[in-house]
């Protein structure tokens, strides 16, 4: 039984795809109930390297149209998984921490509204961003996603972020950071790993915060969205 989805997108990586799904098998405790999804443009020429299946870890492969949005990749495998808690990742993270999948389901497993980020140390930016979050499948369903369509790349994690900070100032400390769960995060600005065409072909920073900065108000509505969903299920 699926328990876990790990969404990644990748392109012309097939190097970092396999070393990513390498470390997840050899440190998940239960690695047979996990299935990863991987978004692959369908121009993408080494789009039939990927391997279709990485026992004992499920894998469920998206091809799809080279997307502007990383938000709009994210959605599609969303769409796709099948397990009830929810990992958004990119395919230059390599998993250190033996037993991860472990700590990860014991947070989830506190509380019936399954409303909680978490995410562990990507030996970069640690508790400062969520490199990779893990959200639950009711959390996807309540706001339609990991994160809105329009981020193109980055700032998808600070929204994220942001929407459990408001959640705290209202009363609902849900986020989780793990220091001792390391998931490393090989980018080239933390002088790991190389500089390639996919990381220079993404959008502008700047314009990615102007996203961020445009979607304050929505942050606002999704978060009373959530405190709703926590209000209900104490009511059970």
């Amino acid at each position: 039984m699926i328990d876990i989805s790990i969404l990644v997108p990748t392109r012309e990586r097939p190097g970092n795809i396999l070393g990513f799904l390498e470390s997840m098998r050899y440190t998940a405790y239960l690695p047979e109930t996990i299935e990863v999804v991987i978004y692959i443009d369908n121009d993408d020429p080494t789009r039939n390297i990927i391997p279709s299946a990485f026992p004992p870890l499920e894998i469920k492969k998206i091809i799809g149209p080279r997307s502007k949005s990383i938000g709009k990749m994210f959605k599609a495998m969303w769409k796709a998984a099948s397990g009830r808690i929810i990992g958004g990742a990119g395919d230059d993270m390599v998993f250190r921490s033996q037993g991860w999948d472990m700590k990860i389901r014991d947070i989830f497993e506190v509380d019936e509204d399954g409303i909680y980020l978490a995410y562990g140390n990507d030996l970069h930016q640690g508790e400062n961003m969520c490199t990779m979050p893990f959200l639950s499948s009711d959390y996807c369903e309540l706001l339609g996603g990991q994160c809105p369509e329009e981020y193109p790349g980055e700032y998808a994690d600070t929204h994220i972020l942001d929407i459990f900070a408001k959640l705290k100032v209202a009363g609902y400390d849900r986020k989780r950071y793990l220091d001792k769960m390391i998931i490393e995060h090989i980018h080239p600005v933390a002088g790991k790993g190389e500089w390639d065409s996919t990381y220079e072909n993404r959008h502008p920073t700047s314009d990615s915060k102007k996203i961020y900065d445009s979607l304050e108000g929505r942050r606002k509505k999704e978060v009373v969205k959530l405190i709703q969903h926590i209000k209900k299920q104490e009511e059970l």
